[in-house]
């Protein structure tokens, strides 16, 4: 039996430039607000051999990261930064098993149950305060938000190593596997007030509102993988293939409305949603190395690979409970510096963001759509290089790599827009600047004659990353009190953009 724990406390407090007390001298050490941390960890790790074939591990670790004013800046007042606390519980638990000498299996269990982290308002009162944000400074004053992010996780997985000797004229090392991961993602977001007013040079000019999130996704992962490592001469061959299966849907959930315009972005109850989309992926390998002069001193080696994207977002596309903010115009009237409705605009919507259809408000499906034929990344690589021993712990080696990059890249397309609908629009102003040759300039830009649609969906981009690089390399190992490790790279990346 084997055990380990050791507790830790790390307490570190600074003080940020610009960053001060209210009323304080930014230029006085003594006025700036302190921005402290704390980092508490506390690890336990239980190992105990049962005989010759069985060995068990127990491994326990908590980390919790807690910060008083997270986002201190020069540009950021005490009351806009965040308290931060992140307590996560990490444990996992394995066994070893070796029921002979040519066969070693281990399973393994790993559970974060609370993993995730809270950036909560710098005071608890300020949830019902408005934000404030001036233009011309960029400065965040007032209040600001509160972020809830939950990621636990499980995954339960069994490896084995199996050894075979003169089989097919060679050694064979295979391995295999498989594997069930569990990732559950929560988000929630609330804003100071539910409303940011935005003022420039301390004039109140735009509003934005907003609307709660809460979202809660279901992430999961099926995995399997077979490799053989075979050995035969002056051959090696090592041959295998990943698959991997993964999935995700939108749960449940519900937000409140904005209580200052309940009717334009009312409550919202979501039963749930799946985007339709999975990805199923299969991933094979091949490497091959070969000595040229049988004496180990001349290596060749050739490899070629797939390699897939690991996690699946989908289903944050399909909840119309994420954050939606609209800025309309604002005119204080009644000059108190904070937002009422009849101090607003309606008529003109400067901005709208999030999975929300104002022509539908209430709506419990979400104004994005994923399209169905959506992929997952994928990159193709292969690579040939040579390597030769010059003396005794030295050697130069030379090898070409080419990579070719799929779908690496997603983006949300307005659904019923193209370019035939934006019209041109001629501008001109006078031109104040002493540099400027002419009076005034005048210039052409394009814009919808009509609203905007909600509707989007989310697709690929068609686009491709192909890379190219030819590498030389030098190493001697550590003899006669030197060493040495040096490389020179040739690469060429090509971006292909498609539409």
């Amino acid at each position: 039996a084997w055990f380990w724990g050791p507790p830790g406390l790390n307490d570190i407090e600074v003080g940020v430039v610009g960053f001060t007390n209210p009323g304080g001298d930014p230029n006085d050490p003594d006025d700036l607000f302190s921005d402290v941390t704390n980092l508490k960890t506390y690890n336990a790790k239980l190992q105990y051999q049962w005989d010759r074939m069985n060995k068990s591990t127990f491994l326990y670790f908590f980390n919790d990261k807690i910060r008083n004013a997270r986002g201190a800046a020069p540009n950021f007042a005490p009351e806009a930064t965040f308290r931060q606390t992140a307590p996560v519980h990490n444990i996992k638990a394995s066994h070893q098993w070796i029921p002979t000498n040519r066969l070693t299996v281990e399973v393994q269990g790993f559970s974060m149950p609370n993993g995730g982290f809270r950036l909560n308002f710098h005071e608890d009162d300020l949830i019902d305060v408005q934000s404030g944000i001036d233009l011309g400074t960029n400065y965040n004053y007032r209040s600001n938000q509160m972020n809830d992010t939950r990621r636990p996780q499980l995954e339960l997985r069994a490896d084995a190593n199996y050894f075979l000797t003169s089989v097919l004229g060679g050694d064979h090392a295979t391995k295999f596997g498989v594997g069930y991961r569990d990732n559950p993602i929560g988000f929630s977001a609330i804003r100071g007030g539910r409303a940011r007013g935005r003022f420039r040079n301390g004039v109140p000019v735009e509003a934005d509102l907003y609307r709660d999130s809460n979202t809660e996704r279901a992430v999961s992962q099926i995995y399997g993988y077979l490799q053989d490592s075979y050995s035969r001469g002056k051959l090696t061959i090592n041959g295998g293939v990943r698959v991997d299966y993964q999935d995700d849907e939108a749960l449940s959930s519900s937000v409140p409305a904005n209580p200052i315009i309940p009717d334009i972005l009312p409550a919202a109850d979501f039963l749930g949603a799946d985007s339709g989309v999975s990805f199923l992926d299969v991933s094979p390998r091949l490497g091959v190395t070969y000595d040229l002069t049988g004496d180990g001193k001349t290596i060749v080696k050739g490899n070629y690979a797939i390699y897939w994207g690991t996690g699946i977002t989908t289903a944050q596309y399909v909840t119309p409970v994420t954050e939606v903010s609209i800025r309309y115009p604002w005119n204080d009237l009644n000059g108190d510096l904070f937002i009422q409705r009849n101090e607003l605009d309606l008529t003109r919507r400067l901005n709208l963001t999030g999975n929300f259809d104002p022509a539908n408000p209430t709506s419990p499906v979400s104004a994005t759509t994923v399209d169905p034929n959506l992929r997952n990344d994928r990159a193709d690589e292969f690579s040939v290089g040579i390597e030769r021993e010059l003396m005794a712990n030295f050697g130069v080696g030379a090898s070409y790599i080419y990579r070719n990059m799929y779908d690496y890249e997603n983006y949300t397309a307005t659904v019923g827009i193209s370019a035939s609908d934006y019209v041109p629009v001629t501008f001109t102003q006078p031109c104040t600047s002493v540099a400027c040759e002419d009076a005034s300039y005048t210039v052409t830009y394009w814009q919808l004659p009509f609203t905007q649609p909600a509707q989007q969906q989310r697709r690929n981009a068609e686009r491709t990353r192909q890379y190219n690089g030819v590498e030389l390399t030098a190493r001697k190992r550590f003899s006669d009190r030197w060493m040495l490790n040096a490389s020179a790279n040739i690469q060429a990346t090509k971006y292909d953009y498609v539409g």
